[in-house]
């Protein structure tokens, strides 16, 4: 269970480096002073013990200096290399104030409707895949009203953004970078002032 906390009260992006499944949600029923909460479970007792949860950037190698600058990260990760098996990991947050979601390994992530910021003209709204991770958004009736979308996906990552209208005020920018990766827009509308 994550407790709001003096610098913030709410969880604003995910940092996950693990391998295995994950599956993002919202809901509007916990306790007042709790901003979310993470469930693992696995295929062993040791790789279960492994994943570690916290709120400071992940030191991985991968030079991301976006990722330190928001205040309510969560981040899960395993802690070890030697702890071998699967994952399956639930998080819930408790409000749709999520701006980044970033995945360096393999997890596959699902990210329900209720978790992202939706509608706020002064926000950026960043999805991130590397390794031979995935990260799919399925939030298929949201009317998405941002200033800025980045889905950057590089290596044989995947990138899978759901929703009903996307209307972004200042710049959307979709890389799929080196290797086989590739990200896909799903909308029925998507209005852009710049599209990289």
């Amino acid at each position: 269970m994550l407790k709001a906390g003096a610098n913030t009260d709410a969880i604003d992006s995910l940092d996950l480096a693990f391998a295995g499944r994950a599956y993002v949600s919202y809901a509007d029923n916990l306790p007042q002073d709790v901003i979310g909460y993470v469930n693992v479970a696995g295929s062993s007792v040791d790789i279960v013990n492994a994943v570690t949860v916290g709120s400071k950037s992940i030191d991985n190698g991968y030079d991301d200096k976006v990722f330190d600058n928001y205040k309510g990260k969560l981040n899960v990760q395993l802690g070890t290399s030697n702890a071998n098996g699967h994952l399956l990991t639930e998080i819930v947050v408790a409000s749709g104030a999520v701006r980044a979601v970033r995945s360096p390994l393999s997890a596959q992530v699902v990210v329900e409707d209720g978790v992202l910021v939706t509608d706020s003209t002064t926000t950026e709204l960043e999805i991130k895949a590397t390794g031979s991770s995935a990260v799919f958004v399925s939030a298929a009736k949201a009317a998405v009203n941002v200033n800025q979308l980045w889905l950057d996906a590089s290596g044989p990552a995947r990138i899978e953004f759901k929703a009903g209208t996307v209307a972004v005020q200042s710049r959307t920018r979709i890389a799929a970078g080196r290797g086989s990766s590739t990200v896909s827009v799903l909308s029925s509308l998507l209005t852009t002032h710049i599209l990289d």
